[in-house]
């Protein structure tokens, strides 16, 4: 996004997109010694602001910023993101995304970005926003599932086994199934 950010707007293409994105709102517990993972709706998702443009060296501020940001500890319950809008300059921003690797990677952060961009640019010019392509964490938990139950995944543990530790030998068949549960 080139120019001026207005933060209200961003604010409300990161909500939307929030909402869009079930597996990032994912929040995980125990029950009876399993894990259960399931999407926490977070309508007031906050956009943290903070405006460097007065410091001596912004861009390190930010730096710094962004670090102490993600030193911060998560809890499992949720939410396993934030969100900060730092501006450097009159017309530099930099938005941050701190997310728990437990619901995204940097790829799919990458998406989440992305989709960011063109929701605040559709509120921005006032215009309809493009539909969402994120899938639901339902569909995340069985396309899990039906791979741990598939050849697929057998193959594939045998193979990473032998690659990746040569010295250590696949688990024993009967092991209790740990796999994550849609609650």
């Amino acid at each position: 996004i080139g120019g001026v950010i207005e933060p209200g707007v961003l604010q409300r293409a990161i909500r939307e997109v929030v909402g869009e994105a079930e597996p990032l709102r994912a929040a995980f517990f125990q029950c009876d010694g399993r894990v259960y993972q399931k999407a926490v709706d977070y309508p007031e998702v906050e956009l943290v602001y903070y405006d460097l443009t007065s410091s001596r060296d912004p861009l390190r501020e930010a730096y710094w910023l962004a670090g102490s940001i993600q030193g911060t500890p998560m809890s499992l319950g949720g939410p396993l993101f934030s969100f900060a809008l730092l501006q450097t300059r009159i017309d530099e921003f930099y938005l941050f995304a701190c997310c728990h690797h437990i619901v995204i990677d940097r790829i799919g952060l990458i998406l989440v970005y992305q989709r960011i961009a063109d929701v605040y640019s559709a509120l921005a010019s006032r215009e309809a926003i493009p539909p969402a392509f994120f899938g639901s964490l339902t569909d995340l938990i069985d396309s899990e599932s039906n791979y741990k139950a598939s050849t697929d995944y057998l193959d594939d543990q045998v193979y990473w086994m032998a690659s990746a530790r040569p010295n250590v030998s696949p688990p024993p068949a009967g092991l209790p199934d740990t796999m994550m549960r849609s609650a």
